[in-house]
């Protein structure tokens, strides 16, 4: 799991997630006046990515810290998003499950793949075989 979140890190809180939203300002800015309709494509587009909140949810696990922090990860971040409520009480399931909340892309690591239910989920990628599952 050390090296999902690694990558989770890069997307969301690293280069890559903003790299894209720069882009996009780049082609907005260089879009000719005349074509307006593709701008406000690009805006929309744009907006979205800047209002989107990510999270990662990770089982979690004995000496999860030591084995986290020998790849130079922090998890501490992570755990306390999933576990601590936020300013209305809520836990991060409960803003996942509100259409109406930012938190709109979740990566998923060994939890939540079952008895989560969860109406506004559109798409659910898995980055391994699995077996013995009754998700489908």
């Amino acid at each position: 799991m050390p090296v999902k979140l690694g990558l989770v890190d890069l997307i969301a809180f690293g280069n890559i997630w903003k790299t894209a939203i720069q882009k996009l300002n780049k082609e907005i800015s260089q879009c000719a006046n005349n074509n307006n309709s593709k701008k406000e494509e690009l805006k929309g587009y744009r907006d979205i990515m800047k209002a989107v909140e990510m999270a990662v949810v990770i089982s979690e696990e004995t000496s999860e810290e030591d084995k986290f922090k020998e790849r130079d990860l922090d998890i501490k971040r992570h755990r306390e998003h999933i576990n601590k409520p936020d300013e209305n009480g809520l836990i991060l399931e409960d803003n996942f499950k509100d259409s109406e909340h930012p938190l709109k892309l979740v990566f998923g690591c060994a939890m939540w793949l079952t008895g989560f239910d969860a109406p506004t989920v559109s798409t659910l990628y898995l980055d391994k075989p699995m077996k013995n599952h009754t998700l489908m």
